[in-house]
């Protein structure tokens, strides 16, 4: 009988992709074993009719059945009401996983799901859950998974009379956005057994098959909701370009660019949401909104994104569909060219392709956003330096043009980012010709430097002759860019103090704390195990990685030094452009930058630890199975954690 390890690869292929496949479906009916063997139960009663009682829970402990592992998002505290309702709803020991609330009001609801339940040691308590009932729906779903003595709906009084029917019921349901989760899971951990010598062989592979099956279903699982940040200007500019050219206005359109699109956590509502916003896409004749400040270069990040939008509606496919197809054409548009760049990179391989997995860059990849085509061309323009970097031969033009064009699309859409093109001035002199080749290759380099300097520079000296409603952010009022700049260029020493302490303050925050890595931006802030592991994967990759390229000591040092210097140019541009187009003139602290605007200089901020001395024993096959089983953990936990619950073991 022939063993798995001597299958030839299509066979091999096969079997990890049934495996996935059918693990995927019995852990799906494991979550909905206790629907399936409980007593069908579905209960329902008009809200008027439900008993009123007195506060339930007092003097009773509070039973949680899943502690916090996500920081919420600022300001969405815990539901409270000014004059609570108790409205209960006999079970008599039910199990229970779906609560639903209907309403005849087209006005939003909060709303609490309070249960008599047990703990692990069957002891009486209660839980509850927050929940909104989405007016433009009629009708809010919670999730629950107990068995149910009494339900009580807890609301404000003034709601009670917009209620109609309360209904409970433990109906088995496929939750498919779920699915793809563990599709996704299992599809990984299938490569990690069966294909596992391709982790030696073609990293790039094994970075699509993670990235595409996370991706996708983080893109389901959030569903059509911008959840992301400043997506509405994104979004906007990305309808705008996908008709390439007239631009047929339409009122699912004007709620997407004005943030009315409601967001939520059960797939019951969020396929409800779709359905609504699909029904509202009909043409207005009024003229879209447009946002003067994303700048026309900066809309070349766009690209991927419009052309996927525009696919979608060439064949048909609704408002939604296109929503989706334009985030997943994002998700592979970074995937592959990331897959490129993990294939060329010589120095650093590794720690690319465990940054390339975090949930960040999945986050970016699948939002509308061109982060995600910002970092993918930086990676990719980074590894054919190292190529050439690294090499012994003749330079080779054409590898250098393409670098360069690589790191341009990079810069292009966040201009600031320019003085990373000088990367390309650390080749060694050995590889020239002469000097008159070198001399031509350091115009080059200076010449686009410039350009790419002017379409940032440019505007903001125009800001300063009347400019200022053109440059600045028009989500701070106060903001004026031509203002701002003057009184830079007036006291900058004061300027400079306020740059480099706000620029300190910040960096082993976004680096190694929650504020970048496992930030699901609106959606939350996933704090659990996983995120510590990626500060010590970070140690790792950063002291081992490097005794496994070969480069000369010399050579990497000169790198170490000017990369260090470009990183920090590079992120005063950063914090001086948001702190001119952003920030009230005289402010005296820089709002509104993010971790996010770091991670570009992630890669090479761990290149900057790479030596000879710290040896490691593992295989290269061991090693990067290490790497990327713990990357595939914190993708599947963040992601599971901030979309379907915490500790999802608890609820099986």
């Amino acid at each position: 009988m022939r063993t798995v390890k001597s299958l030839r690869y299509p066979y091999k292929i096969l079997i990890a992709i049934l495996l996935a496949v059918a693990a995927s479906v019995i852990v799906e009916c494991a979550f909905g074993f206790r629907s399936l063997i409980s007593p069908k139960v579905s209960t329902q009663a008009c809200v008027s009719d439900l008993e009123e009682l007195p506060d339930p829970t007092g003097g009773r402990e509070r039973y949680l059945a899943n502690p916090e592992a996500l920081t919420p998002v600022s300001g969405t505290g815990r539901n409270t009401y000014a004059d609570p309702v108790y409205l209960k709803l006999p079970l008599e020991n039910a199990y229970i996983n779906h609560v639903s609330v209907y309403s005849n009001t087209t006005e939003n609801i909060p709303y609490t799901v309070l249960v008599d339940t047990w703990s692990i040691y069957g002891q009486e308590k209660y839980t509850e859950k927050d929940d909104t009932l989405i007016g433009n729906l009629g009708v809010g779903v919670t999730h629950l998974s107990d068995k149910v003595e009494n339900l009580f709906l807890v609301l404000d009084k003034k709601d009670v009379s917009d209620l109609t029917v309360l209904q409970a019921s433990n109906q088995f349901e496929f939750q498919w956005r779920r699915f793809l989760l563990f599709l996704a899971l299992t599809s990984s951990i299938c490569l990690l057994v069966f294909l596992r010598e391709l982790l030696t062989k073609r990293l790039e592979l094994c970075f699509l098959v993670i990235s595409l099956t996370f991706g996708t279903a983080l893109t389901f699982s959030h569903g059509i909701t911008l959840n992301s940040w400043d997506e509405q200007v994104h979004y906007s500019c990305i309808y705008q370009m996908s008709y390439f050219g007239n631009v047929a206005q339409t009122e699912a359109d004007e709620l997407y660019y004005s943030l009315a699109v409601p967001g939520s956590d059960t797939g019951e509502e969020l396929s409800g949401i779709a359905s609504w916003v699909d029904a509202k896409n009909t043409e207005t004749g009024r003229a879209p909104a447009d946002y003067p400040y994303t700048t026309f270069f900066g809309r070349i990040g766009y690209i991927f994104q419009a052309i996927g939008m525009a696919l979608a509606r060439l064949f048909g496919g609704s408002f939604s569909a296109q929503i989706y197809v334009s985030n997943l054409f994002n998700l592979l548009s970074y995937s592959l060219i990331t897959a490129l760049a993990i294939r060329l990179c010589r120095l650093g391989k590794v720690c690319m392709f465990f940054l390339g997995l975090l949930p960040i860059q999945l986050v970016l990849a699948t939002s509308f956003s061109y982060d995600a085509f910002v970092n993918a061309f930086l990676m990719l323009g980074y590894a054919i330096f190292t190529r050439e970097f690294l090499s012994e031969e003749p330079l080779n033009r054409k590898w250098i043009l393409l670098g360069l064009g690589a790191m341009v699309l990079g810069i292009l859409p966040k201009a600031v980012y320019f003085p990373m093109i000088f990367l390309y001035a650390f080749l060694p002199k050995e590889r020239f010709s002469g000097k008159k080749e070198r001399w031509l290759y350091w115009l080059l380099l200076l010449g686009i430097a410039l350009a790419l300097a002017a379409t940032f520079v440019l505007p903001t000296i125009m800001a300063g002759h009347g400019g200022a409603d053109l440059y600045s952010d028009p989500r701070r009022a106060a903001a004026d860019t031509g203002t701002q700049l003057s009184m830079l260029l007036h006291e900058p020493l004061k300027y400079l103090r306020l740059l480099f302490r706000s620029i300190f303050d910040n960096q082993a925050v976004f680096y190694l704390g929650n504020k970048v890595w496992t930030n699901f931006a609106y959606a939350g802030k996933y704090t659990g195990t996983g995120m510590y592991l990626i500060p010590l994967v970070f140690a790792f990759l950063a002291l081992t990685e490097g005794d496994r390229s070969d480069w000369d000591a010399k050579r990497l040092r000169n790198l170490k030094i000017g990369s260090l210097i470009l990183m920090l140019l590079s992120q005063c541009l950063v914090w001086t452009a948001l702190y001119l187009a952003f920030n009230p003139v005289g402010a005296e602290r820089i709002a509104g930058v993010q971790g996010r605007y770091l991670i570009p200089f992630a890669l090479w901020m761990l290149v900057l630890f790479f030596n000879k001395k710290i040896k490691c024993s593992f295989s290269d096959l061991c090693y990067r199975e290490i790497v990327s089983g713990i990357g595939v953990y914190i993708l599947f936990m963040s992601i599971y954690t901030v979309y379907f619950g915490n500790q999802w073991w608890t609820v099986v």
